[in-house]
């Protein structure tokens, strides 16, 4: 059965229910200094090989370096990301480049053939995250009982996560104000200009991208108001964990205007914003021509964990260790674990 959230801030943004059955807060912060938040990318080394046109190679990013200070940086080097990552994390990340370089910081992998896609490469992510509680000895249990036990069987919604609608919170009503006002303008010069006033194209995309999470989400809650669960889609995904064992999720659209049909869930969240899917479409196609894709995509609706979630307790901090599957937030299975009742203030 699903819990919903009681926490205002949560709601805002679409994650309005918890799948584990316990609404205990637990008085906790995360991301709480350098080495508190740590995420090492997981790629599928049968794919790597010594003679492909692409080459891999390892860096590591440090706390305070947000993706967009990376990409510029790389950019130099004609490399690029396999995903992007939190700004309060310390990382270990793969860079491709059909360049080979040879410069400190960049450790050589490997390569690919061109033929081989990201996606295919990157499995997930391993995060090793470091929670400071108030009174462990209080709620030590309990962690352990849902860390150990209750995670992998309980199908957690995969919502588009807190760092999706920026620190504020507020990016998708920004994102769908410049949808409305996209939908005003008679050429796409003019939606060229419209992009420099919301910040340019990096954060006119982040806004977009914002937007199309928030009606997901919203699809995903009223599936589960409405039918007690997880939506139960025409389309299934298949995703591998580390030894190679296929995973199967269902897989509901993230709105774009390739999508081809319109779930009843979708429908429904547009309807109440006042939009058809039509015109929705017809609007994020038009951002093709100013360079922001909307094109949409298949997203898992449940975490798909790679790894059995590991713990370890010391004193007034508690070490937490699992991976998930690519494109799923570290923050959606630390939430259902501490029930945070201000967010923002705890470092989500």
């Amino acid at each position: 059965m699903y819990l919903r959230s009681p926490v205002h801030e949560d709601i805002f943004i679409g994650l309005c229910y918890y799948a584990i059955n316990d609404l205990t807060h637990i008085p906790h912060r995360i991301k709480n200094g350098p080495g508190s938040f740590k995420v090492e990318e997981i790629i599928d080394e049968n794919l790597v090989t010594k003679d492909g046109d692409i080459h891999i190679y390892k860096i590591t990013k440090k706390w305070g370096v947000d993706s967009t200070q990376l990409n510029t940086y790389l950019r130099r080097y004609g490399a690029t990301t396999l995903g992007r990552k939190d700004k309060y994390a310390e990382t270990i990340q793969y860079v491709l480049s059909r360049r080979r370089i040879r410069r400190e910081g960049f450790e050589y992998v490997g390569s690919i053939s061109r033929d081989t896609r990201v996606s295919d490469l990157h499995l997930g992510n391993r995060f090793e995250i470091t929670v400071e509680v108030e009174d462990t000895s209080k709620y030590k249990k309990k962690i352990e009982e849902i860390v150990l036990r209750e995670l992998q069987k309980s199908r957690i919604p995969n919502y588009f996560s807190y760092q999706r609608f920026g620190i504020h919170r507020i990016n998708h009503i920004r994102g769908y104000r410049f949808v409305q006002e996209m939908a005003s303008l008679s050429n796409d010069e003019l939606g060229r200009e419209l992009t420099n006033k919301y910040g340019g194209k990096d954060v006119a995309r982040l806004l977009i991208n914002s937007f199309q999470a928030y009606l997901f989400n919203q699809a995903i809650n009223i599936s589960i108001k409405k039918e007690g669960g997880l939506p139960k889609t025409k389309h299934r995904i298949s995703l591998r964990n580390i030894e190679g064992r296929v995973l199967i999720s269902d897989a509901y659209p993230v709105i774009g205007y390739g999508l081809t049909y319109t779930p009843t869930e979708l429908k429904e969240v547009l309807e109440k914003i006042g939009a058809s899917i039509y015109d929705l479409k017809k609007i994020l196609y038009r951002f093709k021509y100013i360079g922001i894709d909307a094109y949409g995509d298949l997203r898992p609706v449940e975490i798909l964990f790679l790894e059995p979630p590991e713990i370890w307790f010391d004193r007034d901090i508690v070490k937490i260790k699992f991976a998930i599957s690519r494109g799923q937030y570290a923050t959606q299975v630390i939430r259902e674990i501490f029930k945070p009742r201000y967010p923002s203030r705890q470092g989500y």
